[in-house]
């Protein structure tokens, strides 16, 4: 009986506390943008110097954001090799995308990391001054999209992307599409490979906020080998079947959980 009144108890404060946790994210975000960022963009003039800083805090704000969370008791954490991470250059940094703070959790790892954002936020009146300072790339057209990222890889910076485009429907096995793989073969740089896996599952692209699982979130974060790139350019294929071979062998490597060690042709 006791048991049962705790984990009632139990669910509902992870209810709060979620809607806590979100409700703190955009409030912080917003605090951010207005008093923060204005101080680095005052102080710093070096445009590397500013994108640096800038991507330093926000992983630190990340890092911050993820741990009131564990303390709240909404989640816990199983990093794998994390430390990996930190060690890379040139490298883009790919994972699948099972849950809602996918991005958050992986960021909060990567102090120095380029992304794609939507061209959505590039006009919102305050957090465009941030991705700008922060170096982020905008998805506003396709073949922009793709020089911004080559361009950053040639400079020596990581740049995180998921493949899948979008969160996974819970269930299916992962689609990767051929741009993640299109632009390292471009770039010619290696990837690497980031495994995440929550259970029970939630915050799936078919869960809302509040639709939480009857224990806490267990996230499981396994970074895995780099992957080499330039075995998939071959002198006969073009650039596209390349990038299909490259996607292919990268949902092999995903559905399976591990690199397949396989000769490529």
């Amino acid at each position: 009986m006791m048991r049962k009144l705790f984990r009632h108890l139990n669910y509902y404060w992870r209810v709060v506390a979620t809607g806590f946790g979100f409700a703190l994210f955009g409030i912080g975000g917003l605090f951010i943008a207005l008093v923060i960022f204005p101080v680095i963009l005052f102080n710093v003039k070096s445009k590397d110097q500013r994108k640096c800083r800038t991507q330093k805090f926000i992983s630190k704000s990340f890092r911050f954001f993820i741990g009131i969370l564990r303390g709240l008791g909404v989640l816990s954490i199983t990093t794998i090799n994390i430390e990996n991470l930190k060690s890379d250059n040139g490298v883009m940094v790919i994972a699948n995308h099972p849950t809602l703070l996918d991005v958050v959790l992986l960021m909060s790892y990567l102090p120095r990391v380029d992304c794609v954002v939507k061209e959505a936020l590039w006009h919102n009146p305050f957090l465009k001054k941030v991705v700008h300072s922060a170096g982020y790339i905008s998805n506003s057209t396709p073949e922009s999209l793709m020089d911004d990222c080559v361009d950053t890889l040639k400079k020596g910076n990581n740049l995180l992307i998921f493949p899948e485009g979008t969160r996974t429907e819970p269930g299916k096995p992962e689609v990767f599409r051929r741009g993640a793989a299109n632009i390292a073969l471009r770039a010619q740089v290696s990837m690497r490979l980031v495994y995440i896996s929550c259970q029970p599952s939630a915050l799936t692209k078919s869960h809302r906020w509040y639709q939480i699982p009857e224990r806490k979130m267990h996230f499981t974060i396994r970074v895995g080998d780099c992957l080499a790139t330039k075995p998939y350019i071959t002198k006969n294929d073009e650039l596209s079947i390349s990038a299909r071979r490259l996607t292919q062998y990268l949902q092999k490597c995903y559905r399976q959980g591990e690199v397949i060690h396989e000769s490529v042709a």
